[in-house]
């Protein structure tokens, strides 16, 4: 009853994880502590390379996309 009077009652309840983690710190999927300022995290160049696939795909996709729709453009100004 008291949350919903002050008004911390939210949808996300943010005020909780700021709470419970203070500290806000990077790390790898080990959980190995990473320092950003001595060690650059990139990614693999498998994975920029499934990105670029993935990201060609989705171009030519929405190319075949468009052209269906500028088809059904033209119809529709015809006819």
């Amino acid at each position: 009853m008291a949350i919903r009077r002050y008004g911390f009652w939210n949808d996300d309840l943010a005020w909780i994880d700021e709470w419970l983690h203070p500290f806000k710190t990077s790390w790898t999927v080990r959980g190995q502590w990473v320092d950003p300022e001595r060690y650059d995290i990139v990614p693999r160049p498998e994975y920029r390379k499934t990105l670029i696939e993935n990201k060609q795909k989705e171009l030519d996709r929405l190319d075949e996309e468009r052209k269906v729709l500028e088809e059904e453009l033209r119809k529709l100004k015809t006819g």
